[in-house]
């Protein structure tokens, strides 16, 4: 098979054999002069064998295409870039990503896998191209209808003869390595805390401008493995760790010895609540005071948080439906409790799709509130 690796890119490698050659005949060479595997040849052998790939892409057959290098491979180039884009968003590398090929996909099928388990799959047509929009003009254009995993939305499989009616219906048109990398990208972001693995971060802590900060963690307790723990959950919550400095600054100024792994990540927050809610508002430092759109979660509602109850079910229930409201309305939901709430409300609303959790003591004086009313 053919095994490649692509610098950043990531790795190439086909489950199917290709044709050997045929051997010249020679002469036998009697087992005395046929050089032993030594013990350690044999256990390097063994240890590749249990090892499980951190990131890999696997393609149906008419989508090899996309990722052989023999074939062009266009979706190589677009995966460095976007391992790129993950680092300046979010200040961690993306692990090296293994692209080979499974005869157990449908023909046009690709599914990611991360640390062996799948986490994503889709569909594509690789000489085509996917319109969605509104409905009303998704009506007007001939094709096999699709659903788009990344933006959850219906299109239309249209042909490169029907781009230009679909621009004027002011349709999104994307082809399919657009449509693989999109989904990716999406998919990195979600599982972010999953990706930074022990290693990635014993890396990101090499640098000697955190020698100080790490020798003054560590004498209060808090070692690499702590803030390795820190630095997962915060990218789990969709924060940035690129200000590493001001995280562990934050963890200096605040953390006293066997201060809980919750507080800490809470004190991390605090330290990038800037950044936090620029996100969600546009606003900068310094710059004129920008509107956040938050909706406090009631009191009451909030009773029987983290019991195994009907009562929680209901909360839950009700946290979905004013997350669509907020949503349907062009908002991104946005729940507001108290800073003692918030690690707990956390942890239950991650299978809210696109909904998070902030304190009051996050937000900072240069944002204007306004509350959504439920």
């Amino acid at each position: 098979g053919l095994c490649l690796v692509l610098g950043l890119a990531g790795i190439w490698r086909s489950r199917r054999p290709s044709p050997a050659a045929p051997a010249p005949v020679a002469e036998p060479v009697p087992p005395a002069a046929q050089p032993a595997q030594t013990l350690g040849q044999e256990l390097d052998g063994l240890h590749k064998l249990t090892r499980v790939d951190e990131i890999c892409l696997e393609v149906g057959r008419s989508l090899i295409g996309l990722v052989d290098p023999r074939q062009g491979a266009p979706l190589l180039e677009r995966v460095t870039f976007l391992r790129r884009h993950v680092a300046g968003q979010f200040g961690y590398v993306v692990p090296a990503v293994l692209f080979r090929d499974n005869l157990a996909l449908r023909m046009d099928e690709y599914a990611l896998r991360i640390h062996g388990r799948e986490v994503a799959r889709g569909r594509v047509k690789p000489q085509g191209l996917l319109a969605f929009g509104p409905e009303d003009r998704l009506l007007q254009l001939e094709g096999e209808r699709a659903f788009e995993p990344t933006y959850g939305q219906e299109g239309v499989w249209i042909s490169s003869q029907q781009l230009e009616e679909a621009r004027k219906l002011n349709l999104l048109v994307l082809d399919p390595v657009s449509l693989i990398a999109t989904h990716m990208t999406e998919t990195f972001r979600t599982h972010a805390g999953e990706l930074l693995t022990f290693n990635a971060a014993v890396e990101l802590l090499k640098q000697p401008v955190f020698t100080a900060l790490q020798a003054e963690l560590s004498y209060r307790g808090i070692g690499r493995v702590a803030i390795w723990k820190v630095l997962r959950s915060l990218l789990r919550q969709q924060v940035s760790i690129r200000d590493l400095q001001r995280i562990l600054e934050g963890l200096l100024e605040m953390a006293e010895e066997h201060t809980p792994h919750e507080s800490l990540v809470e004190f991390a927050r605090l330290a990038v609540r800037d950044s936090i809610v620029e996100e969600f508002c546009g606003g900068e430092l310094g710059k004129p005071p920008q509107e956040l759109v938050l909706w406090r979660v009631p009191a009451e509602l909030l009773e029987h948080l983290g019991e195994a109850s009907s009562q929680q079910a209901e909360m839950m229930e009700e946290i979905t439906r004013v997350s669509e409201r907020m949503k349907n309305a062009g908002h991104q939901p946005l729940l507001l409790v108290t800073p003692e709430q918030r690690p707990a409300l956390q942890e239950v609303i991650y299978c809210v799709p696109d909904t998070r959790a902030l304190s009051l003591a996050e937000i900072p004086d240069w944002v204007q509130v306004r509350f959504f009313h439920s």
